[in-house]
């Protein structure tokens, strides 16, 4: 049973850093927004850490679950605040700042070490880690949501005054 325990971690890490590189290589790409799509990926990761946490029986301790989801808001919040916004076809589009690509790659990485810790028992953050990764979620729609204003009254007034 160990020897799987410790397969498992490997090919765990191995994936982690794969995606963390794809990520992290397609950070520049402009992106459309798409809120509904947004919002349910918050509600979607905030049941599932709950469940999660009823299911298996674990839970956070409160100061680490609140210090997770304040750090993650505030990270989300700038990273949204570094977005620049466009409207082409009647649709938002987002391309990160190179700020805004900087703070999304160290929250990223705090939680790829997070979950690295946390898969080989160096630590356990429980539902920390989910917590962090909704409240950067939330954080960024908050924190770009004035930019999204800001864009769409510039191209409602382009579109009045040509």
């Amino acid at each position: 049973m160990a020897t799987l325990s410790r397969v498992v971690v490997v090919v765990s890490i191995a994936f982690s850093v794969t995606v963390l590189f794809l990520t992290l290589s397609k950070a520049k790409r402009e992106s459309r927004i798409r809120h509904w799509i947004e919002y349910a990926r918050v509600a979607v990761g905030l049941g599932g850490a709950v469940l999660l946490g009823v299911i298996v029986g674990v839970q956070t301790p409160l100061v680490l679950a609140v210090a997770a989801v304040v750090v993650g808001i505030a990270i989300g919040y700038f990273q949204g605040q570094q977005t620049t916004v466009s409207i082409r076809e009647s649709k938002l589009w987002a391309k990160r700042t190179m700020w805004g690509i900087a703070v999304w790659a160290a929250g990223l990485v705090a939680m790829q070490v997070a979950g690295l810790g946390s898969r080989t028992g160096i630590f356990r953050l429980g539902q920390a880690i989910s917590m962090f990764s909704i409240s950067v979620g939330l954080g960024l729609i908050v924190g770009r949501r004035p930019i999204e204003q800001r864009a769409t009254a510039e191209n409602t007034v382009a579109e009045v005054h040509p």
